[in-house]
């Protein structure tokens, strides 16, 4: 995205709080215009009053006073609604992404790194802040005041202002050089926080495994080449400003040198008096000072603006889990199917994992779902859930595509219970009633006597006040499998969807999964998906999957007393294998 559009899109921003933008505005102006009265007003003083009688002296010099007070008091509101407004502007645009980033398909989450996206909405954000508190006004009131120092100090004299002009082509190439330089340096520094931050996130979350492989001296050189690159990049903008700045430096007083000798000169002929030149000194100072802060806020603003781009990539994409023009219905429960017609899908154009799908799930029936793992098991629980709605072919639920019901309404009917459970940093019972926090104690509680879980809560300590550790890292999986299933049950759906819901499971914990399905799995719809083909004895038909196509669909008491059935075969070898073990 080129600069030129981003400016207009920031601006657009600050458009959207016309009081503190105008305030700001009205502030600055004055501001800058008291700065320039200042030395006008000294000029007067000393061509007019410097050899008068003290009193008037005096008054002059307090009126001086009076404007130097007046000039920090505007500086420092001045300041602070310019903040104001950047705070502002920031915290809606974190807003606005944080929000957009929940809507992004799950595709996006899939290609991209948790660590790219943090950086987005966390520090690419608060870069993007500088633009407004150090950028675009600040850099305004600057070339705002340059323009009318020049014009004051041609009409005051041509001569000296010359003379401090004559450095000026030179200032404005070197700043040239030295912003082109800091844009490269700045992309390269925010590309190694990007690098920095993905890599540090996926080794704390995978730390255990490090640890098992025992990799972490060779992880921590890699860490130390990401953390040398973000080092250079850093070093490499220091050397531009180390450069930069006494280069302006040196122009500066070649301007002052300049100013004095021909203003000595004039003064000595009587061409000038004191308070000419006393107040081209002063401008020379007060010139040199925006265009130094110039060049500095415009490297700012394009660190800002390399923030700015990313955070609006981001925002450009396509975010909607459903695109739609108008609001879809609400998805008001199953009253009598869901079909799949035809359903291919794909994550990527490389691989195919669904091949032309077809069955049916009717309202009350139990469908289990079988094949070897990659045979797309879990991408038709995906996609019944709607997690993902690229998909060739129909979906449908009553006879319409779940693509034509409003997605949230559609979730809360069909609940999708992951072999994976995602808990919070919480206590128990806020992870419980996650999806409904109107939910009580006391009701979580009836809802654990009926799933007869009470003694599986009352075993930790505290009970549902037992705090859960980050990601749920304090729980074994068959634990994490009840908290998820009683979160099911507090959202009360109409379809379940059990993707290895009772995998990794020693038999206590297996049991009292059994027993807490079955309660509230009573006169629902469900689609499970096991390895553990004895969990599946209660569903009503079987499905079984083979690199993406269905290559048997049949009732399950049928399939169990076909000697050909493919599923009859599959539960023949686990269970042949079973009594192996114990034999061994």
């Amino acid at each position: 995205m080129k600069n030129k559009s981003l400016i207009i899109r920031l601006i657009r921003e600050m458009a959207n709080f016309p009081g503190l933008l105008a305030t700001s505005i009205c502030l600055l102006l004055l501001n800058t215009s008291l700065t320039l009265i200042r030395p006008l007003f000294i000029a007067y003083l000393l061509n007019h009053y410097f050899n008068t009688s003290s009193d008037l002296l005096v008054k002059g010099v307090s009126i001086l006073i009076c404007l130097l007070v007046m000039e920090s008091i505007l500086s420092y509101f001045s300041s602070l609604s310019i903040a104001r407004l950047g705070q502002s502007i920031i915290f809606q645009i974190r807003n606005k992404t944080y929000s957009h980033i929940l809507k992004m398909p799950s595709a996006y989450f899939d290609k991209t790194p948790v660590g790219t996206i943090i950086t987005r909405n966390v520090s690419d954000i608060e870069a993007m802040n500088e633009i407004f508190s150090q950028g675009i006004l600040q850099i305004g009131g600057d070339i705002l005041m340059i323009f009318l120092m020049l014009v004051i100090m041609l009409l005051k004299d041509i001569r000296l202002s010359l003379s401090v002009l004559l450095v000026l082509p030179l200032l404005f190439i070197a700043t040239a050089f030295f912003r082109r330089g800091v844009k490269k340096s700045f992309q390269m520094v925010r590309d190694a926080v990007a690098g920095m931050n993905v890599f540090v996130q996926e080794r704390l979350n995978g730390m255990a495994l490090l640890r098992l492989f025992n990799v972490s001296s060779r992880e921590m050189e890699r860490f130390k080449t990401l953390n040398a690159r973000h080092r250079d990049a850093n070093i490499k903008t220091i050397f531009y400003y180390s450069v930069f700045f006494p280069v302006m430096d040196i122009l500066t007083s070649v301007s002052f040198a300049l100013l004095m000798y021909f203003g000595f000169n004039l003064k000595h002929t009587g061409q000038v008096g004191l308070g000419d030149l006393t107040f081209f000194i002063m401008m020379a100072q007060m010139l040199f000072r925006p265009i130094r802060m110039l060049a500095d806020r415009l490297n700012t603003l394009q660190s800002g603006l390399v923030a700015a781009g990313r955070v609006y990539d981001l925002l450009d994409k396509k975010n909607m889990l459903q695109d739609v023009s108008q609001p879809l219905p609400e998805f008001p429960g199953l009253k009598s199917c869901i079909t799949f017609e035809h359903v291919s899908f794909s994550y990527t154009k490389e691989k195919q994992i669904l091949n032309d799908v077809s069955f049916q799930l009717e309202k009350g029936k139990k469908l289990a779902l079988v094949g070897p793992t990659g045979s797309g098991k879990s991408t038709i629980a995906q996609l019944l859930s709607g997690m993902y709605l690229n998909y060739e072919g129909m979906i449908k639920a009553d006879g319409k595509d779940v693509k034509e019901w409003d997605q949230a309404s559609l979730r809360k009917k069909i609940f999708l219970v992951l072999q994976d459970v995602f808990l919070f940093n919480d206590t128990l019972f806020e992870n419980i009633r996650f999806y409904d926090p109107s939910y009580t104690k006391e009701a979580v509680w009836k809802i654990a006597e009926e799933m007869g879980l009470r003694e599986f809560i009352s075993s930790f300590p505290g009970g549902l006040d037992y705090r859960i550790q980050e990601r749920g890292s304090g729980l074994s999986s068959g634990q994490k499998q009840l908290v998820a299933l009683m979160r099911a049950r507090l959202l009360e759906p109409d379809v379940f969807i059990f993707d290895e819901a009772t995998s990794y499971m020693d038999v206590e914990t297996e049991n009292l999964m059994q027993k807490a399905m079955q309660s509230i799995l009573k006169n629902k719809t469900a689609l499970v998906i096991a390895h553990r083909l004895s969990t599946l004895m209660a569903c009503d038909d079987v499905l079984v999957m083979e690199n993406g196509r269905v290559i048997e669909y049949s009732p399950l008491r049928e399939a169990m007393q076909n000697p050909n059935s493919v599923f009859r075969r599959y539960w023949e070898e686990q269970h042949k294998q079973t009594d192996l073990s114990k034999v061994v």
